[in-house]
């Protein structure tokens, strides 16, 4: 089985030095942290919201002709605590990941190859790799913490410009300037406001390293970014 993080690095070889992006070492786990406070804001809110609500209607009660408030028994609709597991989640199994990427993308798969849960290169994630019409593909899902915008910044720095941040359909993809020197490998990497990211990389040919003379990959960046922002990965 080929660990998906040995090809990554074999793919980035012929990159600049200075593109930490395609490394994906910086993945942290932040984000359901944060996203489990802004649960817990909104929901004081909310109980506040009905509190004072109630506080008001006594009152009012209590001025109309000197009528003595009713006491309030009804707090209105209950609040509970949201449940955990309408965080969103990858839904894909490890052994489907080729069969999705070609309902986004229709072509056929083959030789698929999925690193066990132990040993990908982030803890939570999902690698998988395999031949797409014949070509090679990898796609990898990792979760990180902080704001997608932040961590696509600190990803992109030192990078002297080539690489910049562009807002997508429901995160931040990271654009490489330099992708069309290249002719051996295209990836897309996508900070996804969910707390995960997705990388997608397709080489022009079966080879895990590409052809030096086989032309450039059969998709383009727009392609990738397509599988990379696709609802079909999560639930």
């Amino acid at each position: 089985m080929t660990d998906l993080t040995d090809v990554l690095h074999r793919a980035t070889d012929d990159l600049a030095p200075e593109a930490p992006d395609l490394l994906l070492d910086r993945a942290v786990r932040r984000g359901g942290h944060l996203r489990r406070r802004r649960r817990v804001v909104t929901v004081s809110s909310a109980v506040a919201g009905v509190a004072a609500a109630c506080v008001v209607s006594a009152l009012t009660l209590a001025r109309t002709d000197g009528a003595v408030a009713p006491q309030v028994t009804d707090p209105g609709p209950s609040l509970s605590t949201p449940d955990a597991s309408r965080e969103p989640r990858v839904t894909v199994d490890r052994h489907d990941f080729g069969a999705t990427f070609s309902r986004i993308v229709p072509g056929a798969v083959t030789d698929e190859h999925d690193v066990p849960a132990g040993r990908v290169h982030e803890n939570g994630g999902y690698e998988s790799t395999f031949l797409w019409n014949g070509y090679r593909v990898a796609v990898a899902v990792w979760p990180y913490r902080g704001g997608a915008r932040a961590v696509c910044d600190q990803n992109v720095k030192g990078s002297l410009g080539t690489q910049t941040c562009v807002r997508v359909r429901g995160g931040w993809a990271v654009h490489d300037s330099t992708m069309g020197d290249q002719s051996l490998n295209r990836w897309s990497s996508v900070l996804r406001d969910n707390g995960f990211r997705m990388w997608v990389m397709i080489y022009n040919s079966a080879d895990e390293k590409g052809s030096n003379s086989a032309g450039p990959p059969p998709l383009d960046v727009r392609d990738l970014e397509r599988v990379a922002t696709s609802p079909l990965w999560f639930g």
